[in-house]
């Protein structure tokens, strides 16, 4: 019994031990597994964030890139303020782009060179207060300007009240400078096509004070819209990327060429169709295609449409319809009237088998007549027809049997009685 006892106990401890040991292995196992899921995820945030940030410097490098070729454009062609500008714009953003700072030196040497001397003013009679009425009236002629919006005439009254004073009402000034450059740039970028114009002259107010979320908006619409332009008819995907975000938030938004966001957005999509067809990404081309005729219907984008909806949703062969030959029934016809004769006749027709007692006489055709023994007892004529199921095992009267269902032909006509 003690013997019995210890077995049974070393057999309970020794199954304990065992599932310890599994539960232990399994939550191993469980805790690995948690910790590649979350490792992993790990490593997909960090590359998404990298890939991001590539892209991001990317396109700045290409949107500062641009600016730089505008600006030795505009050297060439003679207008050496606006390069003058996109250099500073250049050098602001990358202190160390190449040939920016001898380009820049350049311009301002042709710039101080070409001056036109202006008449100098008659030299002033010392005395021993100094004059403040031009001062005064270029303070209130700015004010005049700042009310009525003329942010041009401000700016132009207000450099030249620094000339004479740097230091007058300074707060005041400040903020009109910062209001017209303000109104100025977002005027250019929405209502005058101007959107480096605009840039620019709301890069000059955030040295002020920082941007509105108006004019900030306005700011990051047209930065987006010259990004998109830098990958205009190269790298069509990545131009879909940003006109997308600008047609969808402002899309008559304009640049100098008189394209609208909108428009541009429509062309895109369009180029990355054909490039998407042209590599027999069907289904692909089809959706680009869709979004490009959803803007603005076109014979030549909708042919293109079907066809590459063709290719990607292929029609299927219509199998050829099965066809049944019906299998022919018997049908037996009981023609009962008030005379001593009646008709009994056996027709082949593919409905169901039914009887039908019929009150008044008929003639059957002649094919399917046969004569009836007068010492057979007829039924008693009714008023509707009784539908009764074909018999099977019926015996006939043996005088005259009834044709049987293997009968294909029809019995001799026998005149009637």
């Amino acid at each position: 019994m003690d013997a019995d006892r210890n077995y049974q106990r070393r057999f309970f401890n020794t199954k304990i031990l065992k599932f310890i040991v599994i539960s232990i292995l399994l939550f191993i196992v469980l805790f690995a597994l948690a910790t590649s899921a979350v490792y992993g995820a790990w490593l997909g945030l960090q590359s998404a964030d990298l890939e991001n940030e590539t892209t991001a410097k990317t396109a700045e490098a290409l949107y500062i890139a641009e600016q730089y070729s505008l600006a030795i454009l505009d050297y060439e062609a003679g207008d050496y303020i606006l390069a003058e500008q996109r250099l500073e714009y250049v050098l602001n953003e990358d202190p160390n782009y190449p040939s920016a700072i001898e380009k820049l030196t350049a311009v301002k040497q042709i710039l101080y060179a070409t001056a036109t001397p202006t008449t100098p003013p008659p030299s002033p009679t010392p005395t021993s207060t100094p004059d403040l009425r031009p001062i005064y009236e270029l303070y209130d002629q700015a004010e005049r300007e700042f009310l009525l919006g003329d942010w041009d005439a401000v700016l132009t009254t207000i450099t030249a009240l620094r000339n004479l004073d740097l230091q007058y009402q300074v707060v005041k000034v400040d903020a009109m400078l910062y209001q017209a450059l303000r109104h100025r740039g977002v005027d250019k970028i929405r209502n005058q096509s101007n959107l480096e114009g605009g840039i620019f002259d709301l890069a000059l107010a955030e040295k002020f004070a920082p941007l509105d979320a108006e004019a900030s908006n306005w700011r990051n619409l047209a930065r987006l819209y010259m990004i998109g332009l830098g990958f205009w008819e190269v790298y069509p995907e990545q131009a879909v990327y940003y006109f997308q975000q600008v047609a969808s938030a402002s899309p008559y938004l304009l640049d100098s060429s008189g394209w609208t966001a909108r428009e541009r957005y429509r062309a895109v999509l369009t180029q990355y169709a054909d490039q998407l067809m042209a590599a027999e990404e069907w289904c692909e081309a089809e959706e680009y295609y869709w979004l490009a005729l959803s803007i603005r219907s076109e014979i030549s984008i909708e042919e293109r449409r079907s066809f590459v909806s063709i290719k990607c949703s292929p029609p299927t062969a219509t199998p050829a319809p099965i066809t049944e030959t019906p299998t022919p029934t018997f049908t037996i016809v009981v023609d009962a009237s008030p005379t001593a004769t009646s008709t009994v006749g056996v027709v082949v027709t593919p409905t169901p088998t039914e009887v039908y007692l019929s009150p008044t006489p008929t003639s059957l055709p002649a094919e399917t007549e046969t004569a009836v023994p007068s010492a057979t007892p007829l039924p008693s004529p009714t008023e509707t027809p009784i539908e009764v199921p074909l018999p099977t095992d019926t015996p006939a009267p043996s005088e005259t049997p009834l044709p049987t269902e293997s009968s294909k032909t029809t019995p001799a006509v026998t005149p009637r009685s």
